[in-house]
């Protein structure tokens, strides 16, 4: 009995809700990226996490961001180097140098491999790595290689040119010492560091520096240690020598992109096109979505950005729409960025049918009961009013039954014994 009355429930609100609630169909899925040219800052950087944000949240497509996420850090090689570590320190106390020496070289090895993660996950990365090469250069002398042991300290100096004396073996001093006043000499310099494409994460020496181009400063004579970190592209370690001088040293990374990517770049070329060219649907099918949003970032200034955004449907293989805007990404608001995302999408169907989209369907009335109640009104001056007043005084009959009985047995005790009534609509 109480499911019955759960369905006509249900029927009654059925009946009242307005015909475009009903109508509303499935959002197509979409998907894209946002290329950039131009100086990349923090704004722009933020003007993007906020663009992608609007579009997770569109009410027109069901947008989901391609997995441009970077490779997991290797932990545990890094982990590693304290047990060679721990037994280059046992082997030195036994006078095992050659053994010795390998365990540290061993060491070095996994950090130079591993920087990536020294940088981005591993607390005093630079600590670390200077620790490694400290023994490394006392267990050089002590196997008589001078040439190596130079070499080895000049690295050191290149990372912290004010390193102390301190934990090197005492016959080590004069060589120091002489090494790191001659790099004293040669003076520091500004070094500038760009990205093809431009926005990488910039690590100079195991320190976030920002996003490229960044210009260093105050940087030594010797072997800098470069990370480049982009989202959708492979992480690029490169090693500069670097000679100062007054006009600055400058430095280029070519990024090389991911799996994903590799889909999606070549969409660059496409997207003044009026159609879906080979690139877009390969791009389409790669990502299995319909709908393709592509927004580029032409960035003028530091307040100056032009958006074009493009948006492609893969099964009318037509672009669907451009929309340019200049806006200052220092100062637009989410609000600002979220009606941008919305203009992508008006005046276009995303049904994947060709022609001008169809027009919303206006409700007809307010709902059921409430069209009904005003109707009444002028019910006396229509042609078959007391036709009407027949149906309506047959339904009303109808339904009292129909409560009658879903009121009685248990229920009616119930309704009695929690109301106090002794009597149900009048029977």
């Amino acid at each position: 009995m109480q499911s019955l009355r759960s369905y006509l429930w249900l029927g009654f609100f059925i009946l009242g809700l307005p015909a475009p609630v009903l109508a509303t169909g499935p959002k197509p899925a979409a998907s894209g990226t946002v290329f950039m040219d131009g100086a990349v800052s923090e704004p722009v950087l933020t003007l993007q996490q906020s663009l992608i944000g609007a579009l997770g949240y569109s009410p027109s497509v069901a947008w989901s961001s391609p997995d441009l996420s970077l490779p997991p850090p290797n932990i545990a090689d890094v982990d590693k180097t304290k047990e060679h570590l721990d037994k280059a320190r046992d082997l030195g106390k036994e006078g095992e140098v050659e053994k010795g020496l390998a365990e540290l070289q061993a060491a070095l090895k996994l950090l130079d491999d591993n920087i990536y993660t020294l940088c981005t996950v591993t607390p005093k990365a630079i600590g670390k790595y200077i620790n490694v090469l400290r023994r490394l250069s006392v267990f050089l002398w002590y196997n008589n290689d001078k040439d190596g042991a130079t070499a080895v300290l000049n690295r050191l100096f290149a990372l912290h040119p004010a390193i102390e004396f301190k934990k090197f073996t005492k016959e080590l001093k004069p060589l120091f010492n002489q090494l790191q006043a001659a790099h004293g000499q040669l003076g520091f310099t500004t070094l500038a560091v760009s990205t093809d494409p431009p926005g990488a994460k910039i690590y100079y020496n195991f320190e976030l520096q920002g996003p490229a181009p960044v210009k260093i400063e105050e940087v030594p004579a010797g072997e800098a240690i470069l990370l480049a970190v982009l989202p959708g592209y492979e992480p690029v370690v490169e090693r500069v020598q670097v000679t100062p001088s007054e006009s600055g040293v400058t430095h280029a990374i070519t990024l090389k992109p991911g799996a994903v990517l590799q889909k999606l770049t070549p969409v660059r070329a496409e997207l003044g096109q009026t159609v879906a060219g080979p690139a877009v649907l390969a791009a389409a099918d790669f990502l299995k979505v319909d709908v393709l949003i592509f927004v580029h970032f032409d960035i003028k200034g530091p307040r100056e950005v032009v958006l074009t955004g493009t948006v492609f449907d893969r099964r009318t293989k037509s672009r669907l729409s451009e929309v340019r805007k200049t806006v200052d990404p220092q100062v637009i608001t989410p609000d600002q960025v979220k009606a941008y995302v919305a203009s992508l999408f008006d005046g276009v169907r995303l049904d994947g049918k060709v022609g001008a989209p169809p027009k919303p369907k206006q409700p007809e009335g307010p709902g059921f009961f409430a069209g009904m109640w005003d109707s009444l009104g002028s019910l006396p001056q229509k042609k078959y009013f007391w036709h009407t007043m027949g149906g309506i005084g047959g339904a009303l009959v109808v339904g009292a039954i129909v409560t009658a009985v879903l009121l009685s047995g248990e229920n009616t005790d119930e309704f009695r014994r929690t109301t106090g009534s002794k009597t149900v609509l009048g029977f």
